[in-house]
């Protein structure tokens, strides 16, 4: 009877060794990250990137793939939030984050999506794909379904987790700007998402197990609600991180840092800076719209207003041919209007004024709008 824990020790570490990341693939994190992109988070307009079409293997950020499938599910009400689900040995066998999920037990799915989102539980991660499809290979399937749908263009799931297993056909791959479309997508049509992904602390099981998100943004930076976090030795650290403030919000993501510290800092940055271009934007966008183009012509008041930061270079000359164009067309009006020969002329000079205060108005205008980022 004393020898009984040998094959328990055995299978153990038969255990640990089939849930345990493959190490032979070879390191791909940079200094400072491989890639970065903010977006507007509600237009989704690209506010500043660089190598945001770089390759990056985006760890537990992928999550956010699983919670997207899951609030979708939950919106065509094929799954109930109160529904249980079970647990498979393989899930019970999985590595990394958990929440140590045991196949005597079931839980509800949205304690799981919390388990997800908060605790990055890879063994929620994978009770969920079973719980939906049958097999994680089936909801796996489901993922780069998605991922297609959303334009993902650059993505390949192997997971529902992110680890890199052995006995996966390969890492799970995407690039900066993918990860940015995914949480754009996911923030306007569920907002309810930040419901999970604001979570700093829940309890999972009272009195025993109280989880702790890893995205320290939720306590330095003001604003933030989300939205995930990812990490291995091989893809090094990444975020997918928003906020909001003043009615704005901002997305940005970090892909492949080296340093945890160091892409909290660069996330943060990011949308430090998104705030202030989108607060410029919207305090200079009606000011120009009244200078640039009559109630009359709505269509092009509404371009101009949509201009994105990376075409700022262009708007002075689009504001000042749009006044030119009014300007030209206001004395031809007046003249039917009031079929005097004089009146007309009259009209014409004062006309002439008015287009050149309202055209230096409008060059001083955008001359003083200047991108925050370059």
């Amino acid at each position: 009877m004393k020898h009984l824990w040998i094959p328990t020790f055995i299978a153990t570490l038969w255990i640990l060794a089939a849930a345990t990341p493959a190490t032979a693939a070879t390191p791909i994190s940079k200094d400072p990250y491989i890639g970065a992109i903010a977006l507007d988070g509600q237009t989704g307009a690209v506010l500043w990137e660089n190598n945001a079409d770089a390759k990056c293997y985006p760890a537990s950020s992928l999550k956010l793939m699983v919670l997207y499938i899951y609030l979708e599910a939950l919106d065509l009400k094929i799954v109930d939030l109160k529904e249980p689900v079970a647990v498979s040995t393989r899930a019970y066998r999985m590595g990394g984050s958990q929440v140590y999920l045991d196949p005597r037990e079931t839980f509800p799915v949205e304690d799981m999506l919390y388990a997800l989102m908060v605790q990055s539980a890879n063994d929620a991660a994978v009770a969920l794909a079973e719980h939906m499809a049958g097999s994680v290979e089936a909801f796996v399937r489901l993922m780069n379904d998605k991922a297609k749908a959303l334009g993902m263009n650059n993505t390949t799931f192997h997971s529902p987790h992110g680890l890199i297993l052995s006995e996966m056909a390969g890492p799970d791959v995407s690039t900066p700007r993918d990860l940015a479309t995914l949480s754009y997508h996911l923030l306007k049509n569920f907002p309810e998402a930040t419901q999970y992904t604001s979570v700093t602390h829940r309890v999972f099981r009272p009195g025993e197990t109280e989880m702790t998100s890893h995205n320290k943004l939720l306590w330095n930076f003001q604003g933030a609600d989300g939205l995930k976090t990812g990490y291995t030795s091989v893809a090094g650290y990444t975020i997918c991180a928003t906020a909001v403030r003043n009615g704005l919000r901002a997305i940005a993501v970090v892909a492949g840092a080296k340093d945890r510290i160091k892409r909290d800092e660069e996330a943060m940055s990011l949308l430090g800076q998104a705030f202030l271009t989108m607060a410029q934007n919207q305090a200079s966008a009606p000011t120009a719209q009244a200078a640039v183009a009559p109630a009359n012509s709505g269509g092009r008041a509404a371009a101009a207003s949509n201009q994105t930061l990376q075409q700022g270079e262009g708007q002075l000359e689009t504001a000042t041919t749009d006044v030119a164009e009014e300007n030209t067309q206001q004395p031809e009006n007046a003249r039917s209007r009031r079929g005097g020969v004089g009146g007309a002329i009259l009209l014409s000079v004062l006309s002439f004024i008015l287009g050149c205060v309202v055209t230096a108005s409008t060059m001083k205008i955008i001359a003083q709008k200047r991108p925050m980022f370059r």
